[in-house]
């Protein structure tokens, strides 16, 4: 049987009495202080599918799933969207990804293209067909900026489309800005 893993990374309050698995990146972002994160290893293939799902700890309404298989840059989005106020839920592969859409219903999705188990392309094909852009945005990230990439990925369903790389204040205005518009469908 299969026994991938991947990680799941939840930040953790200063206040909160629960002592994680704590993890100080690596690397400085800029513009924020340290903040303490649990890395929570999960299956991602194989016996995944046997095991019950654990409820959330929070279902929020407005919620980012950041899903790529750069964990160093999935750690710097999921910080950064964090310090503006978004919940973040975060995803190794595009199986992961998927599960915690179905899981917890983000308000915007930010996929790589390449990504193990399913491309960025699937999962957001997966996604329309059950969601549609005025119920989920989906901002595709990759370092291929081919014109047909970028084609492909709004005819199939994108709200936005990033090349790599980029900084993290032009993604956040892009999730500011697909938020806004979900907020306020009149204006699209």
């Amino acid at each position: 049987m299969n026994e991938e893993k991947g990680w799941i990374i939840r930040l953790v309050p200063e206040e909160c009495e629960e002592e994680p698995r704590v993890f100080w990146p690596p690397f400085p972002v800029p513009g924020t202080a340290p903040v303490r994160a649990s890395l929570t290893m999960v299956q991602t293939a194989g016996d995944r599918a046997q095991k019950e799902p654990q409820p959330p700890s929070f279902r929020p309404e407005k919620c980012v799933l950041v899903a790529d298989d750069d964990d160093r840059l999935v750690l710097t989005l999921s910080l950064v969207l964090s310090r503006e106020g978004f919940p973040v839920q975060c995803a190794a592969d595009g199986g992961q990804a998927l599960e915690l859409f179905f899981q917890y219903r983000p308000q915007v999705v930010i996929l790589d293209y390449f990504m193990p188990v399913k491309n960025g392309f699937q999962v957001l094909q997966q996604i329309r067909q059950v969601a549609g852009p005025r119920e989920v945005s989906v901002i595709i990230i990759t370092a291929r900026g081919l014109e047909t990439d970028v084609e492909e990925a709004f005819r199939i369903g994108a709200s936005d489309f990033i090349i790599k790389p980029f900084s993290p204040r032009e993604l956040i205005a892009r999730v500011k800005a697909v938020s806004a518009l979900l907020a306020h469908p009149e204006a699209s």
